[in-house]
């Protein structure tokens, strides 16, 4: 098939003409071959080709031969690639007033795809706005952190790594603030590891050290020698 889409010496009805007579529009063996074969000789096809695709399509469905969900998406392919055929359009259209709880799908020449990606850093509150709530009421600003506790999968939004990230880019910036989380959250380890990491990552001057507790002067002091 992909030979027959590449040739240079077959014009687009031609091409098409040959899928159809190939039975192959719902081989689901040769389904992303024939769609882009379609995608590549639909839009130089003739009207008249173009229009019989769709009652071919239309017939077969009518027979009940094939699967509902295939027309819908082999519809929407020739209606995306075809756009100047009414007829075409007029029969997508059919097809999502029968279906409106099907969407069109973004690859439709594959039955099944994975798509990834990375999500970034998603501090739930501004660092500035944090280090504002801490030096105005550390209770309030352990509790906004607190509740994205149990909070772990970065597509619903904000997540617990997040939230003690930004605890700590708040420390790194204003150490005394390290203070007020260690009397706050005692209960939290995650939240005094971010205030001491914050500590070891910041740049402290000798005012600013006086801010770290004694007893994990040691701690930081062996981190900001790593």
């Amino acid at each position: 098939m992909h030979g027959c889409t590449e040739r240079g010496d077959l014009s687009a009805d031609a091409k098409v003409r040959w899928l159809v007579a190939q039975d192959w529009l719902f081989e689901v063996s040769v389904r992303q071959e024939a769609f882009h074969l379609l995608a590549q000789a639909l839009p130089l096809c003739s009207s008249d080709v173009v229009s019989a695709l769709v009652a071919t399509i239309k017939e077969q469905h009518d027979g009940k031969e094939r699967h509902p969900r295939t027309v819908y998406d082999l519809l929407h392919w020739i209606a995306r690639h075809a756009p100047s055929s009414d007829v075409a359009q007029q029969a997508f259209e059919g097809a999502q007033r029968a279906h409106p709880e099907w969407t069109k799908r973004p690859h439709s020449g594959f039955v099944a795809w994975h798509e990834g990606g990375r999500v970034g850093p998603q501090p739930p509150v501004p660092v500035d706005k944090l280090a504002k709530l801490l030096r105005e009421g550390p209770d309030l600003a352990v509790s906004r952190l607190l509740a994205f506790e149990d909070a772990d999968w970065p597509w619903d939004g904000p997540t617990w790594a997040d939230a003690v990230a930004v605890l700590a880019e708040v420390v790194i910036a204003e150490a005394d603030l390290g203070s007020k989380v260690l009397d706050t959250a005692r209960d939290h380890p995650d939240l005094i590891a971010a205030a001491v990491r914050g500590w070891a990552a910041a740049t402290l001057k000798q005012a600013q050290a006086a801010h770290v507790p004694q007893g994990l002067q040691t701690v930081v002091n062996a981190a900001l020698r790593s």
